[in-house]
């Protein structure tokens, strides 16, 4: 749609002052009130209301959902999760026992644990979890440890970070929740303490730590 001055009908350019369907120019007007449209010959049709109003409310509107569209991205590219999970790739059941840091706020798992299909984790992130109802671990309040019976070939997800920095972050070596990770089957048993318990996790990607027990 061409909205140019000259492609409007002539009752239109007289209304916008450019040109007198009297034959009056725009030099040949010496006063406004000499500019005469005739009301009752002509109604704006809608074309005609958008190029006199319309466009430029949607080129505003189009302006102002670009930089929100621009700051969502923004935001989203900055944020994201880090799951840090125990695979048991060992052909038999095994118990995971992890124990939370004594932080001030009453004793809870730092993530709802759940579990997956270890061949379904995804270094993209977003994994579609089971979550475990609370029949399906068990919470040592006194040691603050969490307890799961974790099937052969399955995924566990113990805890979450927000931007994980990686291990050689201070901050986020503070704030890592677990700091005892104990994993019993018919392998052999697995202990980490301390800072073991949060550098054995294996870097797949910024979204995906993993410790495998085989």
């Amino acid at each position: 749609m061409c909205c140019d001055s000259w492609s409007l009908r002539p009752e239109v350019r007289d209304a916008r002052g450019i040109l007198s369907t009297r034959g009056q120019g725009i030099e040949g007007a010496k006063h406004r009130r000499d500019w005469k449209i005739p009301r009752a010959s002509w109604r704006p049709t809608g074309a005609e209301l958008w190029c006199a109003f319309g466009s430029g409310a949607v080129e505003m509107r189009i302006v102002t959902m670009s930089m929100l569209l621009a700051a969502l991205f923004i935001l989203t590219s900055c944020s994201y999760a880090t799951d840090f999970v125990v695979l048991n790739e060992s052909d038999h059941p095994a118990e995971i026992r992890y124990k939370v840091k004594d932080f001030p706020s009453p004793f809870a798992p730092p993530v709802t644990p759940a579990t997956i299909t270890a061949s379904q984790l995804s270094a993209h992130g977003a994994q579609p979890w089971r979550i475990l109802t609370s029949d399906q671990y068990q919470l040592d309040q006194g040691n603050r440890a969490v307890i799961v019976r974790l099937e052969r070939h399955e995924a566990l997800r113990v805890a979450t970070m927000h931007k994980y920095g990686g291990h050689q972050d201070l901050r986020d070596a503070k704030d890592f929740p677990v700091e005892e990770i104990v994993i019993t089957g018919e392998v052999g048993e697995m202990s980490l303490k301390g800072q073991q318990a949060h550098t054995a996790f294996s870097d797949v990607s910024r979204a995906l730590y993993t410790l495998t027990y085989k």
